[in-house]
This record gives C-alpha cells, sequence and structure tokens, in this order.
C-alpha cells in the first residue's frame, strides 16, 4: 500500500513527485508523457530565473532534476481509478496499485486537431497567451477559444475573435487561415484553445465539479473525496491555466498529504 500515486507527469505532478521524496512518502508517478503540454511551448520567456527557453528545452531540465532525486516515472496510461473503503486502486496499462491518497494532476483532454495546426506549432501556432503574446507585436492573430483576447490587443495589430476555424495554412509559416465558409484570413499567428475539461478517469468517484466541469478543492487542493487531490489545469483553483501555477499547486498538495500521514 502506497502513501501516494501521482496521475500525471506534467509540472504540476512531477513538481508533487519533488516534494513527495523530500517528505519521504512512498509514492509513485504515473504519467504518458513527462512534461506535458510544456513539450509544445514555442517560447517560455516568464518564468522567474530562467532566460527565455522554449518549451522541449525546459522539459530537459525537468528530467535533469527528476533524475536527480531517482525518481522513476511509469510513462503509460492510467486506465481505471476505484475506491475501496478508505483506499483506493490505481489501474495502468501493465499493472495496478493500492494507494491511501492520489493527486489528479493529469490536466484536460486534448481536443480534436485542426488541419494545419500540428504542422505550424511553434512556427505561428500557439495555446499560450501570456506567453507568447509578445510575439505578435504589431501583426494579425486569430483567436479560437477562451483565450485572452484582451491581452493580445495590447500587442497585434489586430486579432480574430472565431468560434471555428476549418484549416489553417502557409509555408515555413502561418499566413492565413480558412474558415468553415471557405473565406481566407491573412494572420501572422493563430491562438488556440488546446484543451476541453474531461473527468472520464473521475466520473465515478463523486467528485465535485464547478460550473466549468473543473474539480474543486480546497486550500489543501483537497477535494470533496477523503484522498483525493487535485492541481493544474484540472483544478478549480487554476484561474490562469500556468505551469508555474500548477507546480506551487503540486508542492502544496504533496505537502498536504504529508502532514495529515503525520498527524
Amino acid at each position: 500500500m502506497r502513501d501516494l500515486v501521482i496521475i500525471g507527469a506534467g509540472p504540476g505532478g512531477l513538481s508533487a513527485a519533488i516534494y513527495a521524496v523530500r517528505y519521504k512518502l512512498d509514492f509513485l508517478i504515473i504519467g504518458k508523457e513527462i512534461g506535458g503540454a510544456i513539450n509544445k511551448a514555442q517560447l517560455i520567456e516568464n518564468y522567474l530565473g530562467l532566460k527565455p527557453i522554449n518549451g522541449k528545452d525546459l522539459v530537459g531540465l525537468f528530467k535533469e532534476q527528476i533524475n536527480y532525486f531517482k525518481i522513476k516515472i511509469i510513462e503509460e496510461d492510467v486506465t481505471k481509478i476505484e475506491k475501496i473503503k478508505n483506499y483506493f486502486v490505481v489501474y495502468y496499462e501493465s499493472n495496478r496499485i493500492e494507494t491511501k491518497n492520489i493527486i489528479l494532476a493529469f490536466g484536460l483532454n486534448i481536443r480534436k486537431k485542426i488541419p494545419g495546426e500540428e504542422k505550424f506549432i511553434g512556427k505561428g501556432v500557439s495555446y499560450c497567451v501570456s506567453c507568447d503574446a509578445p510575439l505578435y507585436r504589431n501583426l494579425n492573430v486569430a483567436v479560437i477559444g477562451k483565450n485572452d483576447i484582451n491581452l493580445l490587443k495590447k500587442y497585434a495589430s489586430r486579432v480574430y475573435s472565431l468560434k471555428n476555424i476549418k484549416e489553417i495554412k502557409g509555408d515555413t509559416v502561418v499566413n492565413k487561415i480558412i474558415l468553415e465558409d471557405n473565406k481566407e484570413i491573412k494572420v501572422d499567428g493563430v491562438f488556440l484553445e488546446e484543451k476541453i475539461s474531461s473527468q472520464i478517469l473521475i466520473k465515478d468517484l463523486k467528485i465535485k465539479l464547478d460550473k466549468n466541469n473543473l474539480v474543486i478543492v480546497d486550500d489543501n487542493f483537497s477535494t470533496n473525496i477523503k484522498g483525493i487531490y487535485c492541481v493544474g489545469d484540472l483544478c478549480s483553483k487554476s484561474i490562469i491555466k500556468q505551469f508555474s501555477v500548477a507546480i506551487g499547486q503540486g508542492a502544496i498538495a504533496s505537502y498536504s498529504i504529508y502532514k495529515k500521514i503525520k498527524n
């Protein structure tokens, strides 16, 4: 029986794992993609203490730190979480594990890709306004979803707010989008809302959600189900979806579990 299983190997999950090591918790971390969505970040220049860096290079630094702490990550998908009396069973692709506590750090599900999106990631396609808006100073951009349009307007010459687009096109970089009615709009960049809320793993656990289908947590990042915690983009306290926020939340969640076990 483990003290803790962390589900998700993005910034929140990795931070929780580092603090679990510090607090000498018996834990396991399971996540298919180390670093999560950070891998796709074009440029990160708003994290304290770091020079501007792209997502893949930052994830490389994450891995170095994980190796330093001798943390082994099971790079598999979790398929099921089951509550049995006062403990949980976490099922993943090759095995199952029993645990007293769980930290949900797997973020939100990726929505269906738009044609041309993958090709132009980092070449005009972005998922983070606060990260990349300065790159589009005096340029034309399109925004799809609930991204921060007001912030973009402080930098871009023109911002097109759209519900859907049919295709993203360009040569080496984005230069236009195709709308559903086949109308073309010339743009230099496209900001997309990468994720949608999904609770496939937790639907049977009776965890309370807010009106946006995000997991409701208290100041310790505990849910209404004793022993289940949530950090990162899936968490209701993540007012801004930033990895720096998730890192702090992961630290607090691990400390909360340590404090509970100690008492």
